[in-house]
């Protein structure tokens, strides 16, 4: 399926580009960012050592592909917000937390400033993820909360769900580092 995926967000690039609408264009360049995240994370679910040259390509180029993204002047807040999320997702994955912190903040900051609430609750996620990376188990709970609210008030029960598993991860985590 991750190969029709690909191939339907390279047709939408190249038609994009054929009526040169840059919207079409950034919007299928975000769906090229988050594809190759999602192949990346695949990888990393099925291995049990640190990630290959494979994996680490991929987020290369997700990262590459999203900052040409973010970059491009005149696009609307949603899409670009969502660019910055995964964008600060990749800089997160690639182990470059303090930059991936970075540009969460700020994103979110910008999200909350658009009014664009599920994309500032998938970024309170991810601080929640970064957080916790951290071994900053209160700010951790702080975020991965407030994204809960943001999902269960907004009935979004995926985003709720996927929240509500790396919770618990964390409280798992901090309880055994208590013992």
């Amino acid at each position: 399926k991750l190969q029709e995926a690909r191939a339907s967000i390279l047709r939408a690039i190249k038609i994009g580009r054929a009526i040169k609408s840059s919207r079409c264009i950034h919007y299928a360049l975000i769906g090229l960012g988050d594809l190759h995240i999602i192949e990346a994370q695949e990888k990393l679910a099925n291995m049990a050592s640190p990630p290959s040259d494979d994996t680490q390509h991929l987020l290369r180029r997700a990262k590459t592909t999203l900052q040409r993204v973010v970059s491009l002047e005149g696009l609307e807040a949603e899409p670009t917000i969502e660019g910055k999320y995964l964008l600060a997702t990749t800089l997160n994955l690639l182990g470059e937390t303090e930059m991936a912190h970075r540009l969460a903040s700020a994103t979110l900051k910008e999200a909350w400033e658009n009014e664009v609430i599920r994309s500032a609750g998938h970024i309170l996620r991810l601080l929640g993820s970064i957080a916790q990376h951290n071994l900053d188990f209160a700010e951790a709970e702080l975020n991965f909360e407030q994204a809960l609210q943001i999902f269960h008030e907004r009935e979004l029960h995926m985003d709720y769900a996927r929240t509500l598993y790396l919770y618990s991860k964390m409280l798992l985590q901090r309880g055994t580092l208590a013992e």
